[in-house]
């Protein structure tokens, strides 16, 4: 209980009637709500973005300690300590919080720190004669020392390495156009061509079809060695090598979401067409199914709890992995 007191007690001392005057005190409650309520065990509400923690009351065989704070003594128990990892306390003696998130609303939580940006302050200025409101209010920014010297020094903030190229995915013919008022018969006649198309005319070269299919690159691995320039795929010669990136389509944008999944496989190594792609089936459903890489029809079903705002982005961090073929599948 000695590295409790010392590193998880709520405050430096409990708050509420206690202590009225607590930083953490807002309209005469505890803005963390503080003491939290006893618990016999864990509650997990996916409706609510933490749980309810196990907190054994005195009465159930919690324990109870006599501190000292400011003169006074209080007697505190496990509803005034904050959530923490005692193996990491012990072993780093430091200051350690520590939450499980239960809900998809604890994303606005941590990515909320990433956007934040820098500290800023509200410095009104007093001007004699004349008043100019807009100038009386100055928005000023705040810079620590540290930030002060990596900007005096030339220090890069952030820096990402290496590039990752984005890589457009469409359905044959449905690739986006752009057209002035009265060409759109000459732009569907004629549409421009996408890293995709350029890909399977890639596919197409004679140097290309001399090659083994297991060297000949599948459409995420393009960019690696590989420049799209005007609509066509080109060697790289000097700039370093890229990431290449499919985005993820809607889970109910159909066909394409296997689309996608063939282009990630080694099925697209030396592609030539769509149809080429599909070996022979009606759909991509189809020739994923054939090649082993669906395990059951709802492959990419989500979890029915989880908000519709962001069923995009969770299937869309999901990771493809090839999956084994069943034998005498041809690849």
């Amino acid at each position: 209980m000695h590295y409790c007191h010392r590193y998880k007690l709520h405050t430096p001392g409990p708050c509420g009637k206690h202590n009225p005057a607590s930083p953490c005190m807002v309209n005469g409650r505890c803005s963390k709500f503080y003491p939290k309520p006893f618990s016999n065990e864990t509650v997990l509400n996916l409706e609510k973005s933490k749980p309810v923690y196990k907190r054994r009351s005195p009465a159930q065989g919690g324990r109870e300690v006599v501190i000292r704070r400011n003169g006074k003594d209080y007697t505190i128990d496990n509803s005034w300590i904050v959530p923490h990892p005692p193996a990491m306390i012990l072993r780093y003696n430091s200051h350690i919080n520590l939450e499980v998130c239960v809900s998809s609303s604890g994303v606005k939580y941590l990515t909320g720190y990433f956007h934040k940006g820098g500290d800023r302050a509200m410095v009104r200025s007093e001007v004699e004669g004349e008043r100019d409101e807009v100038k009386e209010y100055v928005d000023h920014r705040v810079m620590c020392a540290n930030e002060a010297a990596a900007s005096i020094f030339g220090f890069n903030v952030h820096q990402s390495f290496p590039p990752v190229m984005p890589l457009r995915i469409h359905l044959e013919g449905e690739q986006q156009v752009t057209f002035e008022e009265g060409e759109e018969a000459a732009a569907v006649e004629n549409p421009r061509m996408t890293e995709l198309t350029a890909f399977f005319d890639f596919n197409k070269l004679p140097e290309e079809r001399l090659k083994a299919k297991e060297d000949r690159p599948t459409y995420v691995e393009m960019p690696e060695k590989h420049v799209y320039q005007k609509g066509s795929w080109t060697p790289r010669k000097k700039a370093p090598d890229s990431i290449g990136r499919v985005h993820m389509p809607n889970v109910m944008s159909g066909d394409i979401i296997y689309l996608r999944m063939l282009l990630h496989d080694d099925a697209c190594r030396g592609v030539e067409s769509f149809e080429q792609l599909k070996a022979g089936c009606e759909t991509y459903k189809d020739t994923c199914r054939l090649l082993g890489l669906l395990q059951v029809d709802t492959h990419h079903a989500l979890p029915p709890t989880l908000p519709p705002s962001l069923r995009t982005t969770e299937s869309g961090t999901r990771r493809w992995r090839r999956r084994q073929r069943p034998s005498g599948v041809a690849r």
